[in-house]
Order: C-alpha cells, then structure tokens, then sequence
C-alpha cells in the first residue's frame, strides 16, 4: 500500500478552499499522503492481504476478550462494590416497578452510611434502597435498561443488579466496535495502530471494571465513540457526512449524561471542517435534534426543580451534604494526578482496591515515553506540515478535542469536589487511546514496535488475571 492509500489533499478537504478557510486545517490539507513504507504506518508491498486479515479477525478476538473478561469481572465483584452503583440500580429500577422518572430529595445521599456500607463491601444483609442519589440523572441510559429490570423483577435484589451489569458490558461491546471503525479511519495506512488502539480499549483493566458494572457511562462512551467514528469518516471522505446522524448522537447524548454533552461542540467542529458548513440545513440538521433534547429534559427539571435549576445540578449540591470537597494546594494538585493516573488504569472497587505499586511505576514509565513520543509527533507535524499516520490533520484535531473537553469537564469537577476519578476520563476512551498508542509508537524505534506493543498488551491480560485471582478474592472475600 503506497501513495493510494490516502486520496490526495484535494480529495480530502472535499471542496478548495481559501487561504483563510485553510489556515484553520492546514496540517489537514497536506496530512493526506503518509510517508511511503513509514514505519508507523507499517505500509509494504503486502500490506492489502494483512489489511483484509486485521480487518476480518481484529474485533471478534478483541470482543471474545473483552466479553470474557468484563464478564469475570461481573462475576467476581460482589454487588454494588464499583463506584456509584447502587444508586444507579436504584434509579433503574423505580423506572421499571413505577413508571417514573426519580426526583432527587433530600436524605438520597447519606455520607456515613455511604462510608460504612463501601468500608463493609456491601454485605448482603444491608439494603440499599435509600441511595438515590443519582436521580438528577438524564434518564436514556436507564430508560433501555428499565425492560431488564422489569423483566427480573422475581429475582432477589443482588441478583438483579449483577445481571443488570450485563447490560453496560454489551455497551463496553458497542465501545469497542465504534474504535475499530474509528481507526480504521483515522489511520488506514497503519496496521500497528489499526491493532493497538482497539486492544487498549479491550484490554484495560479499568475500563473492563466500569463496563460490568451498573453506569450511565457506558452509554455516554458508546455516544462519544460514535460521534468521533461518525465525524473521522466524514474528514477523511466529506460525501459520507451525514448531517441528521450527527445531530441524532447529540440529541441522544443530552439524553445520557452532561458529560457527553461533548458530542454537540465535537459534531459542530465537524460540520465546520466539512464542504457541506456553507448548507444552512446542514446546520440545522446538526443543532436542532440537541436543542429540542435539551428544552425537553430542562423543561421537566424546570418544573420538578424550579427554572433556576434547568439540569438538576442546584438539587444535586444541596443534597450530597457530605461530600468531600477539592483541596486547592499543591498537595491537592498532585493528589488529583496521582489517583487520576492510578485509578484510569486500576483501582478497583469503590477506589480502595489499589493494584501493586511496581505496576503504577511501570505504566507511569510507559506512559511518559508516550507522551514524549506524542510531542515528538507533533512538533515533526507542524514543522512538515503533514499529520501522518492520520489520513488527514482534521482528525487529529478531533480527537485532541474529544480528550481535552472531557479532561476539561473532569477538572471542572474537581476544582469544586475531590473526585479523582479517571474513569471520567473514559467518556473519550477511544481517543485517549489512539493519543496514547501513537505517542508510544513515535516514541520507540521501528523494530522495537512489534515487541514493546506485544509486551504492554500481555502484560494488561496478566493484570486483569492478577486483579480476577487474586487481589479481588482477598479483598472482597475478607470483608
């Protein structure tokens, strides 16, 4: 696969533009041809055959994995012992017994009962009916699992949220499939990333924990994977946008969660980078579906909540009394990076189940030569004027957006309540994943690649084996 692998810069940006409308895309313009036989790329003379192979046998290996493990993980971890849970269930299953959206009261969030039942690992014999403190919550993600929740009603109430747990999994599936059509996009000259990025997503240890549990977010990811695939595809070949199915992900994303709000400036960005920004129907199409979302679910919290509360935010801070508040020093600058860092990759649980600190040191190592490759990348870009292995510069742009909004939203967080929690972070999963995978491969030498990525990967399988076998048994079977 040679120079034809990529159209050229005309092909790409879809319509000529001017020097000003260029200036905003300009690695893009000129991102369009990869260096030949790069070796990021890892394009050669016989590259078409193992293309059609990653392509055929990547995602059902990854998916049979990703199910098998994120399965033990619903197994292994006793009920409502990952982060938010119980609450979640509980909202899932007033939709299913009531037929009502929850209101958020007063009394749903109690702090030392909270403390006392996560130090106990939830034993059996404690209810947990009274956390509800999720029920500000946009309700799409509870919605579709409510006929679940229905259906089980007969079954004991531990057994009902482990089996609710699967639901989120097929999400985590829906994640993963989303980042193989991401890549496939954002990097079709390279077999290396084309594998990588989509065994990151499958294979971190965190990420496998969060997906088999009860979470909003696991729809909020899928929303954000789709409109990243949506708007890479789109840049990299303009007659594919689709304008209405960008502004549908909006819409549902308003429906989900406030952190996948991201959708709408992400598809907006889209839709100014595309051939298709002077329609005004095209406009239309992306920024009514959201906006008619929106007016809806603010309007009921209007009404529930009072107009000065259009997202239930005012409710929520009056009822967590409780809840531990961000220390704005040094110290509390680098405890947010420190659990941020070590919770993104593992730490289980309700945050207290740590993995082996030699491990931390290691990913830390890796990482940071991940982010000195990614610098590297982005200096040679600017100084070539060329993006490669991206198929063009915009994509780029994308996906530095999709990461920088949602840190952005996790430090806005923060910056009021400690939460340094970095499975916020995996809202943009996907994209935190192509940055980290293709930093690392910038940083490491040609024939080091293979190996390295090999290595990093196996060494994930031993820790999630690690966590299902070991650490998991000893913690939750001594509480």
């Amino acid at each position: 696969m040679g120079d034809s692998a990529c159209p050229t810069p005309p092909q790409v940006l879809g319509t000529p533009q001017t020097p000003a409308e260029g200036r905003v895309c300009e690695v893009g313009a000129s991102a369009a041809r990869p260096p030949l036989h790069s070796p990021v790329n890892g394009t050669s003379k016989h590259s078409q055959p193992d293309s059609r192979l990653v392509a055929r046998w990547r995602f059902p290996i990854l998916a049979l994995l990703f199910l098998g493990l994120g399965t033990a993980y619903a197994l292994a971890v006793p009920p409502y012992n990952a982060p938010d849970e119980p609450a979640h269930v509980n909202y899932v299953r007033e939709l299913a017994t009531r037929g009502a959206l929850p209101v958020l009261q007063p009394g749903d969030w109690d702090a030392a009962a909270l403390a006392e039942l996560t130090a106990r690992r939830f034993p059996a014999d404690r209810p947990v009916h009274a956390l509800r403190y999720e029920g500000h919550q946009p309700p799409l993600y509870y919605l579709l699992a409510a006929p679940l929740a229905w259906a089980l009603g007969g079954l004991p109430d531990w057994q009902q949220a482990i089996a609710l747990r699967f639901w989120s999994l097929l999400l985590g599936l829906g994640t993963l499939w989303l980042t193989c059509r991401l890549v496939d996009a954002l990097f079709p000259a390279s077999r290396l990333l084309r594998l990588a990025v989509p065994a990151f997503v499958a294979l971190l240890p965190m990420y496998l924990h969060v997906s088999a549990s009860v979470n909003n977010d696991a729809l909020a990811t899928v929303l954000i994977a789709a409109a990243l695939a949506a708007g890479a595809d789109a840049l990299r070949e303009p007659t594919r946008l689709r304008p209405w199915v960008l502004g549908l992900l909006g819409a549902l994303a308003v429906l989900t969660k406030l952190t996948a709000y991201v959708v709408v400036p992400l598809v907006l960005l889209v839709l100014a980078c595309a051939p298709q920004r002077r329609q005004r129907r095209a406009w239309l199409a992306v920024l009514l579906p959201p906006a008619v979302a929106l007016a809806l679910w603010s309007g009921r919290n209007a009404l529930v909540y009072g107009w000065h509360d259009p997202l239930g935010l005012a409710r929520h801070a009056v009822v967590v009394v409780g809840q531990p508040h961000s220390e704005q020093t040094w110290r509390g600058l680098w405890r947010f990076v420190r659990v941020t860092f070590q919770s993104f990759w593992a730490q289980f649980g309700w945050m207290g189940l740590p993995i082996d600190e030699r491990a931390y040191l290691l990913l830390a190592a890796l990482s940071a030569l991940a982010a000195l490759g990614l610098a590297l990348w982005l200096w040679r870009a600017l100084r070539r004027g060329r993006a490669a292995p991206f198929a063009d510069g915009r994509q780029a742009l994308l996906i530095a957006a999709a990461a920088l909004l949602v840190f952005g939203a996790m430090a806005a967080y923060n910056w009021t309540y400690d939460q340094p929690q970095g499975r916020y972070l995996f809202a943009a999963l996907p994209a935190w994943a192509s940055l980290w995978c293709l930093g690392l491969a910038e940083a490491l030498a040609p024939a080091a690649r293979p190996v390295i990525f090999a290595a990093f990967f196996a060494g994930l399988v031993a820790l999630n084996l690690l966590a299902l076998l070991v650490w998991m048994p000893a913690y939750f079977g001594g509480g």
